[in-house]
C-alpha cells in the first residue's frame, strides 16, 4: 500500500472488505499503508457515520471508480460537505474509491485520498492504474479471507479432537507419532502399556510390540477397521486401528488413526443429557450416569447417603422410563444414545482419570 501511495502521488490507501448489514455496510477485513492511522477516523466519523458506506451509494458505485461528486446528489451537498470537513480535520484531502462484489452482500472498497490543501485531481494514467489493480485486490481479499476460513476450521476441529473422550493418535506403519491429542498423552506418559519414545509408539513387553507391530502393518490398504488389545501394566488396552490415508504414487508413507482406550471410563455420561434424552429425574439421571462409569447400587447408596432400598426404587423407575428390563440393558441403552457421542470437557476427562 505504501508503494501505491508513492506510485498514485496519495496521502493514504486502505483497502476494505464489506458487508452489507442493513441500510449500510460494516467493514470485517482491513489493510492499509503504514502512515494511515485509523484511530482518529473510528474516534470522530466511524463506519456508522460514513455516509459513503449507504447501500445506496454502494450500489452506484460497483465496478467503476467515483469521487465524492460521483456519490452524492446536488441536493445532499450538506451531507458530503460534513463528510469532508471531518476527513480534512483528519488529514484526508481529495477521495477516489473503486468497489467490486465479491460476492452476495460482500464487497471489496479501495479508498484513496490526496494530502489536505493537495485538490490536484487523479489523471486518466493513474485511473487506469487503479482500475486494472481492482479485480487483483479483490482476489488478494478472497484468499485472505479463504486462508483465514481454513485456519478457524482447522482449530476448531483441533480444540475439539482434544476434548475427545478417547486417545487419539496418527501415525504411520512403524509407529512414528505425528499427531495425538491431550487425552492420548496423558495415557502415553502414565507409564501403562503404551509409550512414547524419541517420536516412536511402544509397547511395554515385547510380546505386546509384536502385537502393535503387526496391526499396524495390517491396517495398511484396508478399508475396515483392525482391532488389539494390550495388557500390561496390569491394566488392558483396547485399540482401534484405521487407515487415515492411503499412501498414493509419489505420496508419503499410509497414515494410521489409532483410538486409545483404557480399562477405565476415558469420559462421563453427563446427568443433564439423560434428563434430556429420557425424561429422569435429577436423582434418577445422577444415578444412572453412576452406573454407567461403573458404580453398583451398594457403591451409589453409600457415596450418596442413601438408603440401598431407595436406590432400588429410583432404578426401577429409571429402567420403566428408559423401556429396559435389566441394568445392563440400561447401560447398553445410554452408551447408544447420543449422550455418549458428545465431545467432553477437559475437566470431565481430568476428573475420570
Amino acid at each position: 500500500m505504501d508503494l501505491l501511495c508513492a506510485e498514485l502521488g496519495a496521502h493514504s490507501a486502505i483497502v476494505q472488505g464489506l458487508v452489507l448489514e442493513g441500510p449500510r455496510a460494516a467493514t470485517f477485513w482491513m489493510a492499509h499503508d503504514s502512515r494511515t492511522n485509523l484511530a482518529p477516523y473510528q474516534a470522530s466519523i466511524s463506519d456508522s457515520g460514513n455516509p459513503r458506506l449507504d447501500r445506496k451509494r454502494l450500489h452506484s458505485s460497483v465496478g467503476r471508480l467515483v469521487r465524492d461528486e460521483d456519490l452524492f446528489d446536488g441536493d445532499e451537498w450538506p451531507i458530503q460537505q460534513r463528510l469532508q470537513q471531518q476527513l480534512s480535520a483528519l488529514g484526508y484531502g481529495r477521495f477516489l474509491g473503486g468497489l467490486i462484489s465479491v460476492g452476495p452482500g460482500y464487497y471489496m472498497a479501495l479508498a484513496l485520498h490526496r494530502e489536505v490543501g493537495d485538490n490536484g485531481d487523479f489523471s486518466d494514467r493513474e485511473k487506469d492504474r487503479i482500475a486494472a489493480l481492482l479485480p487483483h485486490f479483490a482476489q488478494a481479499l478472497q484468499l485472505t479471507q479463504s486462508v483465514a476460513c481454513s485456519r478457524s476450521a482447522e482449530a476448531l476441529l483441533r480444540g475439539l479432537l482434544e476434548r475427545w473422550k478417547c486417545g487419539l493418535i496418527v501415525c504411520d506403519a512403524d509407529g512414528h507419532v505425528l499427531w495425538r491429542n491431550e487425552q492420548a498423552l496423558m495415557s502415553l506418559t502414565c507409564g501403562g502399556g503404551l509409550r512414547l519414545r524419541n517420536g516412536m509408539l511402544y509397547a511395554a513387553t515385547a510380546e505386546s510390540q509384536q502385537r502393535l507391530e503387526l496391526a499396524l502393518r495390517r491396517q495398511v490398504g484396508r478399508n475396515a477397521p483392525g482391532f488389539v488389545v494390550l495388557d500390561a501394566g496390569g491394566r488392558r488396552w483396547q485399540l482401534a486401528v484405521q487407515e487415515l490415508q492411503p499412501a498414493t504414487v509419489g505420496s508419503a508413507e499410509p497414515l494410521l488413526l489409532i483410538a486409545l482406550t483404557g480399562d477405565q471410563p476415558a469420559g462421563v455420561i453427563s446427568a443433564e443429557s439423560l434428563v434430556s434424552l429420557f425424561e429422569l429425574t435429577d436423582a434418577e439421571s445422577r444415578l444412572t450416569s453412576a452406573l454407567v462409569a461403573g458404580s453398583t447400587l451398594e457403591e451409589y447408596a453409600v457415596r450418596r447417603g442413601v438408603e440401598l432400598s431407595t436406590v432400588r426404587y429410583q432404578l426401577k423407575q429409571v429402567l420403566a422410563k428408559t423401556g429396559t428390563r435389566r441394568q445392563v440393558d440400561l447401560v447398553r441403552r445410554v452408551l447408544c444414545s447420543a449422550a455418549a457421542y458428545v465431545v467432553g470437557s477437559r475437566e470431565q476427562i481430568v476428573r475420570c482419570r
